[in-house]
């Protein structure tokens, strides 16, 4: 891959209260060399990727196409470029460019393998690197945390008329962008966040271990994504900081659980999931001025909602530990409201059964998927 690959192309507003924060996350990318007078040809986007942009997108109520965005760079003179169907069919966008930077852009009504193409006429090869964003906008993220529907509140006003909501809103904006870098992650890597380390077996055999392993993937995360240590400190923790991110070498060999204090995390998250399902949460309960007693979680369309806490129950299986103020064995339960019961009993439009407590492992699918990274259940979580 060529140097000019970003990892993750983030324009992010990290002022609080903004409600629209635009964000490109990397589709593909391709290079090319193309021999004079000849053409090349490589894949640039799976459609599969699409559409997993078009399901992070209608979380967040977005429902004009999807625009990808192609920045290409030549080197070594002019080369026309051109984005077709894989299948075949005329190009979807072209445009010609002297050697240096330029982009193409196209909006897609619906998902297609797209391949890149790229002719040239001059005397010496020329190398061609093309990298596909999809455009996604954060909005509404006030609405988001509190699971409303219809027309989005504006965030300030609500703030203003209530500072008690502020730190909720930071918190989720945290999550959402943790949760959109892990999604971009995804694209990059074929897999959801997590790192090997020598200090954690697999699967863990206790809860800090767990947990342990949940930090070192987050740092892995802020290494590759260069996101900003500070996205994992909640904003009930004032005055805590994180230092950069470490080399992956460091990481591997002595995971910080300080990246691990506020935050936790479900890597055994499956690739294809349910779009309400938890994969991250705040690990410390706080009282919501309107919706009580819960914790801010993120979901793996990247929403995020709070989750109201339930009467105290005792845990089944293995629990998430580190719970500011309670004890391992005896902990509110925090339910997923969709969740609840199999997938079996949700697609025979049955009652829901189960609840799913997002920080204990009962009901999670087979015993111990729960703990083996890409192996959980793709409804049900257990953040760690």
């Amino acid at each position: 891959m060529a140097a000019m690959r970003i990892p993750l192309l983030l324009v992010l507003v990290l002022k609080l209260g903004a409600v629209d924060a635009p964000l490109l996350i990397p589709l593909g990318s391709a290079d090319l060399e193309v021999a004079p007078g000849t053409a090349a040809s490589a894949p640039l986007v799976e459609a599969r990727h699409q559409r997993g942009m078009t399901t992070l997108r209608a979380g967040q109520g977005q429902t004009e196409p999807l625009t990808i965005l192609v920045l290409v760079r030549v080197t070594g003179g002019a080369a026309t470029v051109s984005i077709r169907p894989a299948a075949g069919g005329a190009p979807l966008v072209s445009g010609v460019f002297a050697a240096g930077d330029g982009v193409l852009r196209l909006a897609q009504a619906e998902a297609l393998d797209l391949t890149v193409d790229a002719t040239t006429t001059v005397a010496g090869p020329v190398l061609v690197t093309a990298v596909a964003y999809g455009d996604f906008l954060q909005r509404d993220i006030l609405k988001a945390l509190e699971g409303g529907a219809g027309e989005a509140p504006d965030a300030e006003p609500e703030v203003e008329k209530n500072p008690a909501l502020r730190p909720f809103l930071a918190e989720a904006n945290n999550l959402k962008q943790i949760l959109t870098a892990m999604i971009a992650y995804q694209t990059e890597f074929i897999a959801w966040p997590l790192a090997e380390t020598v200090a954690v077996p697999m699967p863990p055999q206790t809860p800090e271990q767990a947990r342990l392993l949940t930090a070192a993937s987050f740092e892995l995360l802020a290494r590759r994504m260069q996101l900003p240590s500070q996205l994992f400190v909640s904003p009930f923790t004032p005055g805590r900081t994180l230092p950069p991110a470490r080399t992956e070498a460091e990481i591997a060999a002595r995971p910080d659980p300080a990246w691990a204090e506020d935050y936790a995390y479900d890597w055994a998250v499956p690739m294809e999931s349910a779009s309400y399902r938890v994969v991250l949460a705040a690990r410390r309960f706080a009282l919501h001025p309107s919706l009580g007693l819960g914790v801010t979680a993120a979901c793996a369309d990247s929403s995020t909602r709070f989750l109201s806490a339930v009467p105290a129950v005792e845990v089944q299986g293995m629990s998430t530990a580190g719970l500011s103020g309670f004890g391992d064995d005896l902990l509110p339960a925090i339910p997923n409201p969709d969740a609840a019961g199999s997938e079996d009993r949700e697609v025979a439009g049955e009652a829901p059964g189960l609840p799913d407590n997002i920080f204990d492992d009962h009901g999670d699918g087979a015993p111990g998927a729960a703990l083996m990274p890409g192996a959980g259940d793709p409804r049900r979580a257990f953040v760690k």
